[in-house]
């Protein structure tokens, strides 16, 4: 199923769900520090040296769309990295999820007022080093750090942008939540 490009599948899944109002940017956002932490530790244990030299061109090209201005670009290649992240765990669940949780993540940071190159890119190269490092502690706590900080970012940011809620229909949260 994941292998055979099963994954798709869920990620338009998910998308549908967030269309639907079922998927909250909160939800997206609690379920992306918890799955991008442990990719981050995982990756950080499996991956091959030529998975994180590939890594690295992908951060290359991101501060090459930051320089440029190009926005759309360095938003791409930033989902980019956490897919590659995702790869690197060698675990074809975590690919899937991640994947699944990136097309979710694409549709609400459109429209959005991106976050600032001055945190995003510095951790790239931090969590780069950690991974080259095989720091896993290391890794999940940057992971963690900024995946938080994004969470922040992104719910403060839901409410305004038309474009980071399109379709999605508000619903009840249990108090239990």
């Amino acid at each position: 199923f994941v292998i055979s490009g099963g994954s798709d599948m869920v990620g338009l899944a998910f998308s549908d769900l967030f269309n639907l109002g079922t998927i909250q940017p909160a939800d997206l956002t609690e379920v992306r520090v918890l799955l991008g932490v442990e990719v981050a530790r995982l990756a950080c244990l499996r991956a091959s040296d030529r998975e994180i030299d590939a890594l690295e061109a992908n951060i290359v090209a991101a501060e090459a769309a930051v320089r440029s201005g190009n926005t759309p670009l360095r938003t791409e290649l930033n989902l980019e990295f956490h897919r590659m992240l995702a790869r690197m765990t060698h675990n074809p669940l975590m690919v899937t999820l991640t994947n699944a949780v990136t097309v979710v993540t694409a549709q609400v940071s459109k429209g959005m007022v991106p976050m600032s190159d001055r945190s995003v890119m510095p951790l790239r190269r931090r969590l780069l080093a950690h991974l080259r490092a095989r720091d896993t502690a290391a890794a999940a706590a940057e992971m963690h750090d900024h995946l938080l900080r994004v969470q922040r970012h992104y719910l403060k940011h839901a409410g305004s942008s038309p474009g980071a809620v399109a379709g999605a229909a508000p619903r009840a949260r249990a108090a239990a939540d």
